[in-house]
């Protein structure tokens, strides 16, 4: 069992993240992303204050690593900037297509940074998985120069999973505090710019995107604490599985053929990555 560490935890958190979008679907309103994600994070900060301030709010803020946190945090800025970005030149299933990459960066970067390498059957099972997402959506061709800015989001994310990942060994308090606070201030500089004062319905709504969007990332940290991302990684994928099954049960619509064949291919991948065998990765080599 000690090979299935974490994976739960990533694969639960991944389920947050569709219900985050099906909640800013449900706004009645158009508001700007910034001010959307400036709640989102005001929401997470207060939540944190709420939880730790009766055990001393020191917790939140100590670290013997700051300037990590915040380029952490700061790839949690990019994600929602360079997404928005691709979708103005990019139909969104084009943008996620390639965005669903970083799992593949990940292991990538942390196998060079962090010395957690993949064996060979985890990589060719992490690419089929990858090729099983694709099937999913199914994205049309589009011009090269157009991908900068979901290789940008993938890039965010994957930088992202290393960084939780070196970062291990500092308190969940100090990894959440900062990752919000690194999004939360510059965006506070925007915000009164582009504020649209929100209805209490979609105040409710933007503070429940708060909600869970710190459980998710609670999770992310949860799984990366049990596991190297050699183990990890392409179960971020569940998040695509998640969407189809989401969409499903709200319309009450079968999903297309390529996109429960799609699935089956990534849950067989994750069969394969997850099989017991040699050289499924080799010890960390750098300690958070």
């Amino acid at each position: 069992m000690a090979r299935l560490a974490g994976i739960p935890a990533m694969c639960a958190a991944m389920l947050l993240w569709p219900i985050v979008e099906t909640l800013a679907s449900m706004l009645s309103q158009p508001y700007s992303a910034v001010e959307v994600v400036w709640v989102r994070y005001s929401t997470h900060l207060a939540l944190m204050l709420l939880l730790w301030t009766p055990v001393g709010p020191a917790h939140l803020v100590r670290t013997r690593r700051p300037g990590v946190h915040v380029l952490r945090g700061l790839t949690m800025l990019g994600m929602p900037l360079t997404f928005v970005g691709g979708i103005t030149h990019l139909p969104v299933d084009v943008v996620m297509s390639v965005f669903w990459i970083a799992p593949l960066l990940a292991m990538l970067v942390a196998a060079v940074w962090l010395g957690e390498r993949a064996g060979r059957r985890q990589w060719a099972a992490a690419f089929a998985a990858y090729a099983g997402v694709l099937l999913m959506l199914r994205p049309p061709t589009v011009p090269r120069t157009a991908v900068v800015w979901p290789l940008a989001m993938a890039g965010c994310f994957a930088l992202y999973l290393v960084l939780t990942r070196f970062l291990r060994e500092e308190t969940t308090a100090a990894r959440l505090f900062y990752t919000a606070l690194a999004v939360w201030l510059p965006l506070g500089v925007a915000v009164p710019w582009v504020w649209k004062t929100p209805t209490l319905r979609d105040l409710a709504l933007m503070m429940s995107i708060g909600v869970l969007g710190f459980v998710f990332l609670l999770g992310v940290d949860r799984a990366l604490d049990a596991a190297a991302l050699s183990r990890l990684a392409p179960f971020a994928l569940a998040q695509p599985l998640w969407t189809v099954l989401i969409a499903a049960t709200l319309t009450g619509r079968r999903p297309p053929r390529a996109a429960l064949a799609g699935m089956v291919v990534v849950l067989v991948a994750w069969l394969v990555f997850a099989w017991p065998g040699r050289g499924a990765e080799t010890p960390t080599l750098h300690s958070g």
